[in-house]
């Protein structure tokens, strides 16, 4: 039992081998700490996210578009805030700023493009460092079995050395082949359902993302700004005023 123990596996394995194991070892640790990053910062930017949408509700329902992206400025660590207030400055510049040429509808779909280019952006940050995760578990099994096949050339120059086909010739290299082999497969599997688990992840919070602005360009389009009504109220009053004189 002795001759397969880890440190007596170290010891027999040859530079080639010790640099493949070396590399699936960082290959793992690179996985977790990816792993580790983005729960974190997902969970994070769903915290501030239903936060921002309950602080974000009141003035919506009020109209205040300005106040809102205002919000939204304070808060651009939230993904929601990013995607949200970068379409209601589109609309604010194309309305508020504008009133008497504006179109309401033609402003809610220019906001609603500027949010749905911010969305792609955003969506590209949230899924930073993915791509290492689903390279390391389609590339981690052939590792190892590169590690295979280094494992089984050493048994044959075992076996070349020593004239001999017995088991005594050629266990190390077995053994050291076998390691290498396990050790892939122990690191491409959890990276695997990690990152499966992240895609979903990312997936929801795109999709959360993507109904929220549809919302807010659609809020934008049906309800007339508060200034535009006043205006074309004082102007209905005018027109009244003439009929009766």
């Amino acid at each position: 039992m002795n001759d397969f123990n880890p440190l007596h596996l170290w010891a027999s394995m040859g530079p080639v081998s010790r640099g493949i194991a070396l590399l699936l070892c960082a290959m793992g640790i690179a996985s977790i700490t990816i792993t580790m990053e983005r729960v974190l910062v997902l969970r994070k930017a769903r915290l501030l996210d239903a936060e921002l949408a309950m602080r974000a509700q009141a003035m919506l329902d009020a109209r205040d578009y300005s106040g809102v992206e205002t919000l939204m400025r304070q808060e651009m660590s939230s993904p929601m805030a990013r995607v949200l207030g970068t379409a209601l400055r589109r609309y604010i510049d194309d309305v508020e700023h504008d009133v008497e040429h504006a179109d309401v509808a033609d402003a809610a779909q220019a906001a609603h493009r500027e949010g749905t280019r911010l969305l792609e952006f955003v969506a590209l940050d949230l899924r930073r460092g993915m791509g290492v995760l689903a390279s390391t578990g389609s590339v981690a099994p052939f590792v190892g079995l590169l590690g295979t096949v280094v494992g089984i050339i050493t048994a044959f120059q075992g076996i070349a050395k020593t004239g001999s086909g017995g088991l005594g010739a050629v266990s190390a290299g077995i053994a050291e082949a076998l390691v290498e082999t396990a050790l892939g497969l122990v690191v491409a599997i959890p990276t695997v359902v990690f990152f499966n688990s992240l895609n979903a992840s990312v997936t929801k919070h795109e999709q959360r993302l993507a109904l929220a602005l549809g919302s807010l360009s659609e809020d934008l389009r049906l309800r007339v700004p508060r200034r535009n009504r006043i205006d074309s109220q004082d102007t209905s009053q005018d027109d009244d005023e003439e009929v009766a004189a």
